[in-house]
């Protein structure tokens, strides 16, 4: 009965205002056209009290374009330190000088409000406006939320700033050790 009860549970909020939320286990998926693809992800680390970001930045073949890494060096809620790895990530694609890009991320709060401007009034309402304002400035710009599952890269990216305060970018790589990550995590094209 109680699986029964989950499975309609299920059926009937597997779209949360207008926003498909994946059932399973979702994989990294290519943008369409001629644009990027910019995964972000924020982590939270209680015993250092810091936070990390994660960003890759991908073609539409899976390639990396860049990557970055970096530590917050305060502890913060999680909505808050991914609203603040989408801001990060928006800078980022500026500083690289994009202006066709697909931003996406696995927190349904900060995807649902930068479509629906919503979530302003909240304690990292200022990082989602920034947010908002920064991808207005985009020639082509949309939003998507994927699960975990799909933002592999973007995760193992910010936890890799546990340990390392250092901001660290990569230009048409990642990290060594996470290029298996990346190899499994591209679909078969």
């Amino acid at each position: 009965m109680v699986c029964d009860l989950m499975r309609d549970f299920e059926r009937v909020h597997s779209n949360v205002s207008g926003i498909p939320v994946a059932h399973g286990v979702a994989k990294w998926r290519p943008p369409i056209g001629e644009i990027l693809k910019v995964n972000f992800d924020g982590a939270m680390f209680m015993r250092q009290k810091v936070c990390g970001v994660g960003v890759v930045i991908r073609d539409l073949n899976g390639v990396p374009v860049a990557a970055l890494s970096e530590q917050i060096p305060q502890w913060m809620e999680s909505d808050c330190i991914e609203a603040i790895a989408a801001v990060k990530a928006l800078d980022f694609a500026t500083e690289l000088g994009l202006t066709n890009i697909h931003l996406e991320g696995d927190s349904l709060t900060v995807i649902k409000a930068m479509r629906e401007d919503g979530y302003l009034n909240a304690s990292f309402g200022h990082f989602l406006q920034y947010a908002i304002d920064r991808s207005k400035q985009f020639a082509s710009f949309c939003v998507s939320h994927t699960r975990r599952s799909g933002n592999v890269m973007a995760h193992h990216l910010a936890q890799m700033a546990k340990e390392d305060p250092e901001k660290r970018v990569w230009m048409a790589g990642v990290p060594e050790h996470l290029v298996q990550v990346l190899l499994s995590d591209v679909p078969v094209l």
